[in-house]
């Protein structure tokens, strides 16, 4: 087993629908049950790997995220990569095909999640895989996000917003470092959404067996509110 996958936090975003808080701090600054939601995202992931590395995109107030990491985790092996006006897989740029890493983990810093990542790790390996998306079951269809279609072994055939799915992405996934970074090569400013698209493409983008033991979104100040005292520890 790796116990050195390394990960990068998504924690550049404008925040938009959780303004006005966000008109102050970063998204990943919100407080949620007396803890910011990146150091939620940092403590979950050193659970499992507490000799990897973190990278955090940063953009919006990213002073302040800078600051924050500074006092608040001193001892951290991170580093942060600016992304500003810059489309969320951007980050592929900053690593080199020939990178020492075989797979790395991708989080948002606003979807509180528990799960075996060790066990998406030996399952993204075992199938040699561009990218393993971990689902979250919405049978109700009701949260927003991007939906999964899947065929019976796993392989994902469609990934977007609008299907009729109850697979949800939820915002974690392993990527295969040097296939993605060929996959993006020749676009200068990728998203994800084009990534997907092209590794579908090769039918090389798995969605996970295991599902979430925990997930939750948080999406708005209202939001935030009514999920105050919700346990997602």
């Amino acid at each position: 087993m790796n116990d050195n996958v390394p990960c990068v936090i998504l924690a550049a975003g404008q925040g938009k629908r959780m303004r006005p808080l966000t008109f102050v701090i970063p998204k990943a600054l919100v407080i949620k049950n007396f803890q910011t939601l990146i150091s939620r995202q940092i403590s979950f992931y050193l659970s499992h790997f507490p000799r990897g590395k973190i990278y955090i995109t940063i953009g919006h107030r990213g002073v302040l995220l800078k600051l924050y990491m500074r006092v608040r985790w001193p001892n951290l092996h991170y580093e942060f990569i600016n992304t500003k006006n810059m489309a969320n897989a951007f980050f592929l740029k900053k690593f080199h095909s020939n990178c020492k890493h075989n797979f790395i983990l991708v989080m948002t810093c606003d979807n509180p999640i528990k799960i075996d990542l060790e066990f998406l790790y030996q399952e993204a390996a075992y199938h040699k895989v561009s990218i393993l998306l971990v689902a979250i079951l919405d049978e109700t269809n009701s949260l927003p996000g991007d939906r999964i279609v899947s065929d019976n072994n796993g392989v994902v055939t469609e990934l977007r917003k609008g299907l009729d799915s109850s697979l949800l992405a939820s915002g974690l996934q392993l990527i295969n470092l040097q296939k993605c970074i060929e996959t993006v090569s020749e676009i200068p400013n990728p998203d994800f959404q084009s990534l997907w698209s092209l590794a579908l493409g090769d039918k090389s983008v798995r969605v996970s067996s295991k599902h979430p033991q925990i997930w939750s979104a948080v999406d708005s100040p209202i939001d935030l509110f009514k999920k105050l005292h919700q346990n997602d520890e």
